[in-house]
């Protein structure tokens, strides 16, 4: 049972979720003309945002592929569908099923605000975002400024923190330098009825991000399964 929770954990922290099977977990080959740039884009963001936006690699139409090991679902596709002012809409695919993301770059920092699965591809969530969203249950993904020891929680309790800044790390993409770590640790505790059991599960979800790339690698560890996806290649989806 702890195995099989660890799992799902894993899959819904690395990519999306749903009922998909091994020969459908398969990535395809997108387009490199799958977005179409018109009436995707408007801006209007102050310095901070446009930092942020450059650690994260926000760009509309970009597209982020990416190896995964440890669970056949921990390879995915991921792609800057929608830019509206700070607002940024992802898309990620990882063959049989697409997994959206609203972030939204604030003043102390970029915020995962709307996550949804099983997502109708190309369905544009910002025009439905209210004027001023909920931020009670938004998930800060980075602070402002980013400065290592900087420390956060998120709303489920996980306890978030920058490790490191301007350090190098390796992916399959190549060695990239401006890479800074994050940590979020995930403590669940957990009841066994079949045992009558009850037990703490912590989990650790290490991110990376390169300067102008993005997330280069994202790695979830919970006692000795190990989940990775690693960044292999970059392509600009704009028509």
């Amino acid at each position: 049972m702890r195995k099989m929770f660890i799992a799902l954990i894993a899959l819904l922290l690395l990519s999306g979720c749903g009922n998909i099977s091994r020969e459908q977990a398969s990535l395809p080959d997108l387009p490199d003309n799958a977005i179409d740039k018109e009436d995707r884009l408007v801006t209007n963001t102050t310095q901070a945002q446009e930092e942020l936006a450059a650690v994260l690699g926000l760009q509309l139409g970009r597209q982020w592929r990416y190896q995964g090991e440890g669970n056949e679902y921990a390879a995915f596709i991921a792609t800057v569908v929608y830019v509206k002012d700070n607002y940024y809409q992802i898309e990620e695919n990882n063959g049989g099923t697409i997994l959206a993301r609203v972030i939204a770059l604030q003043p102390d920092g970029a915020y995962e605000i709307l996550t949804q699965g099983e997502h109708p591809p190309g369905k544009n969530l910002l025009n439905e975002l209210n004027a001023s969203p909920d931020m009670a249950n938004a998930k800060r993904l980075l602070p402002w400024p980013i400065t290592v020891g900087t420390r956060w929680t998120w709303p489920d309790g996980s306890e978030a923190e920058v490790v490191a800044v301007n350090q190098q790390h390796d992916v399959p993409f190549g060695e990239l330098n401006q890479v800074t770590q994050v940590r979020i640790t995930t403590v669940r505790r957990i009841s066994d009825a079949a045992t009558n059991q009850k037990f703490e599960e912590t989990s650790i979800v290490e991110r990376f991000y390169a300067k102008d790339i993005g997330l280069i690698e994202q790695r979830f560890t919970a006692g000795e399964f190990v989940v990775t996806s690693r960044l292999e290649k970059i392509t600009l989806t704009l028509s």
